[in-house]
């Protein structure tokens, strides 16, 4: 019985994971390229973080078990995008009223 609770709190942390770099993957594909200007790297190297960490927390989800290192630095690197970057950003264009 444990071991079916700590398995569901694992799931549970892996499907988080996953949907939490889904939503910074789509965040950042919504953004203009000019947003990135005010950022530390740009938009391609955000592009290829974001979709590695897609790929690692779904491949970590299907796997199971216990999330391994790799998992918390994708942790690690969607927290860093999507706080300090974005802020960097500011809101994107459209809630501006700029529509393309």
């Amino acid at each position: 019985m444990v071991y079916n609770i700590i398995s569901g709190v694992f799931l549970a942390i892996r499907a988080a994971i996953f949907l939490f770099s889904t939503w910074a993957l789509v965040s950042m594909l919504r953004r203009d390229a000019m947003d990135f200007s005010a950022t530390v790297r740009g938009r391609g190297f955000w592009l290829a973080v974001l979709i590695g960490c897609a790929a690692v927390s779904l491949i970590g989800l299907l796997r199971g078990g216990v999330p391994g290192l790799l998992e918390w630095l994708v942790l690690y690197g969607l927290v860093y995008y999507m706080g300090p970057e974005e802020q960097r950003m500011g809101p994107p264009r459209e809630q501006w009223g700029h529509h393309a």
